[in-house]
């Protein structure tokens, strides 16, 4: 048994383009969503998919008809690899059912490397926003320069933290802090500049 499914208001490929492949196909009938982008709004293609019974052909333009992401794609061709249906596809040719299998590993595998990707932009990005806000924002009592002359003298130990904080007029925990301010500065400051190199 041959299925078409098509989707309207996918702006790249056409739903006349996309029906005119299903008709070409012979297909015995199709599914049309005409709903949004979400997946799981869109009713068409799951009863389109529990209309067709095991060794069936569902016939689509386009992979990226089927679905609007990678992850919501691996769920679509498994519930067809359950089914034992073959997919055709006018971009890319007939995957059997076997081929599904070995396509849906494939896309776990770029499912985990998208959210490695993405975790690692986030990571990026919350450290680059540590720099600005360094950079800006109300004066504090004791200046990334101050900290960094101050932790030096520690580190000699030519000054007590006591003698440190009675001479710039603060709290010794305000003068922990903007050590620790620094730190976090020069941190989130080297990351960033090694991540500007590698572009």
């Amino acid at each position: 048994m041959k299925i078409g499914y098509a989707r309207e208001g996918y702006h790249i490929i056409s739903i006349e383009d996309q029906l005119d492949y299903i008709s070409q196909s012979k297909c015995q009938n199709y599914f049309l969503d005409k709903t949004t982008l979400d997946l799981e709004n869109r009713d068409e293609i799951w009863k389109c998919i529990d209309y067709l019974s095991s060794g069936s052909t569902l016939y689509v333009y386009s992979l990226s008809i089927l679905s609007t992401s990678i992850s919501n794609l691996e769920t679509t061709l498994n519930s067809l690899i359950s089914k034992n249906i073959s997919l055709a596809v006018k971009d890319a040719g007939l995957f059997s059912n076997k081929d599904l299998k070995r396509l849906a590993e494939n896309l776990k595998l770029f499912c985990r490397f998208e959210r490695h990707l993405l975790s690692e932009r986030t990571s990026i990005g919350i450290r680059k926003a540590r720099v600005v806000s360094e950079s800006r924002g109300r004066k504090p009592k004791i200046t990334l320069d101050d900290a960094r002359a101050a932790r030096k003298l520690l580190l000699q130990g030519a000054k007590s933290k006591a003698e440190l904080a009675s001479y710039f007029q603060v709290h010794r925990a305000t003068l922990n802090a903007a050590i620790k301010r620094l730190e976090r500065y020069e941190e989130a400051k080297e990351f960033s500049d090694n991540d500007a190199e590698k572009l």
